[in-house]
Formats: C-alpha cells, structure tokens, sequence
C-alpha cells in the first residue's frame, strides 16, 4: 500500500501542479481591477502585472509545499498513526499546513517589496494611504495569544508536542505579518512621477488589507493546530466534543480570510473601456 501511494503521489501532484500554473497567469481584467476599475498603460499596467503575478505564485508554491509537507509526514508516520502512537488527524495535518503554505507564501510575497532602494534616495513627502483591516489586526493577535496558551498548558499538563507547535507557528506567520504590514505602511519610497504613486498607493492600500486578512487568517489557523493537538490528548469527551465544533469555526474563519485576501477580482467586476475607446 505504501508502495502504491509513493508511485502515485508524484503523478498526482504535477496533475495538480499544472491545474494550478493556470490560476497564477495573470489577464487584463485582474490589471484593471487592481488599478481601479480601468487598464492603464502598457507600462503601468506591466507593473500591476508583474505584482499580481508574484503574489499568486507566491501562495501556489506556498500552498502545495505545506500540503506536500503534510503528505509526506503522513506516510513516514503511517505505521506510528495505525498504532494510535501518533496523535493528530493525516487529513487535518494536510489542511492546516496547506492553509500555512498559502499564508507564508503570500507574506513572502509582500516581504520581497519591502526592502529600500538602493542607493541614496529623495524621499517623498506625499501622505501614504491609511492602512486597513485594523480589527482583523487586533483579532489575529488575540488569537495568536490564545494559541500560545493552549499550547503552553497543553504541553506542560500533558507533553503535547504538536500543540505548541502549532501555536508557535501561527504565531510566528502573525509575527511576520506585522513586519510586513509595517514595512508596507510606513516604508518610505522615493520622489516618484503622479503616475507612479499612484501606483504605489494602489498597491499599497490592496497589501496592507490582504496582509491583514492573512494575519487573521494565520491567527485562526495557530489557534486550530494547537487546538487540534490539544483535543488528541484530551481525557474528557466534553472537552473534545468542544474543540471538535471550535477547530473546524476556525478553518472556516482561516479560509474566509484567505479568499477575500486573495490577489484577484470579484466575480461581478467588469473592467471599465480604455480611455482611447471611450473617447471614440
């Protein structure tokens, strides 16, 4: 059996590897929305093109590196899961770190813009944007600290080993997502054309909401892992009949976040027509 699955996996993984190369090109209409409504110039809109791409390629390796990351766990531990010497669900442990490939690729995304220029840089004075998602912000901290107590309690009362785990790494993707939320908001940037900040506002205001959505969602999936180990090593059937209703609340709340962060338009956006064609 587990012959069969090591020769299926890799198959099944570029099937879906290349099902998901389709959803990180990139098309006008993801350019438009992203730019306000309407295509902008072909150099403009290489910019906006070159950024939607990154972020979706980005979340794709991100996601499938944590499902893979899970699968194969799952098959070195199969004997020890079959035991009942494992605790821990394999179709859980796949859920929750797909969920954090997505949230860490997303923020490496954004990270990679936050550096400075290089060189000496004319800084300019214009306001930037204010940024958004401040309850989300506030939520995502106070359930990375809930999952850091699970976790602490559950490893001192019971040796729980994934539970703190989990809650150490939802709080560590929370904790990069306040670096790169701030980097976003407050980086400077240099004395640019009206054109190009313009840009760098559009893009600046999209990141700083999705980064805030993908810290809440970070936070909710710390506090389910932990959670999650937490329920395996319960005693009391009450107790994990709670946190079999809770954990699954909080992947619901995760993957909310993660769709409405992502770096794509609603289904009912219509790009509006060129200026050329307008004026024609």
């Amino acid at each position: 059996m587990r012959v069969a699955s090591v020769l299926v996996l890799p198959v099944l993984v570029l099937a879906l590897v290349l099902v998901a190369a389709r959803r990180v090109r990139v098309e006008d209409r993801d350019v438009a929305w992203l730019a306000g409504g309407r295509l902008p110039d072909p150099a403009v809109a290489d910019v906006y093109r070159r950024y939607l791409h990154r972020h979706r390629a980005h979340r794709t390796v991100g996601g499938w590196f944590g499902v893979l990351l899970a699968v194969t766990y799952g098959l070195t531990a199969q004997d020890a899961i079959r035991l009942g010497t494992t605790p821990g669900s394999p179709l859980g442990d796949v859920l929750l770190c797909g969920l954090a490939g997505v949230v860490a690729g997303a923020l490496s995304a954004e990270v990679y813009r936050s550096a400075l220029p290089p060189g000496p840089v004319v800084a300019s004075l214009a306001p930037h944007p204010r940024p958004r998602g401040g309850a989300a912000v506030r939520a995502a901290r106070l359930l990375a600290a809930g999952g850091l107590v699970v976790g602490v309690v559950a490893a001192v009362t019971g040796g729980v080993g994934p539970a703190l785990g989990g809650a150490a790494a939802g709080a560590v993707l929370v904790g990069t997502a306040e670096v790169a939320r701030a980097a976003v908001v407050d980086r400077r940037r240099p004395l640019l054309s009206p054109v190009a900040a313009q840009v760098d506002d559009r893009i600046r205001a999209f990141a700083s909401g999705a980064l805030a959505r993908l810290e809440l969602a970070a936070g909710a999936v710390g506090l389910a892992w932990a959670l999650s180990g937490a329920a395996a090593e319960a005693r009391q059937t009450a107790v994990t009949a709670v946190l079999a209703v809770v954990v699954p609340v909080l992947l619901v709340l995760a993957l909310v976040q993660l769709y409405r962060a992502r770096p794509r338009p609603p289904h009912t956006f219509v790009p509006a027509a060129p200026v050329g064609a307008a004026a024609a």
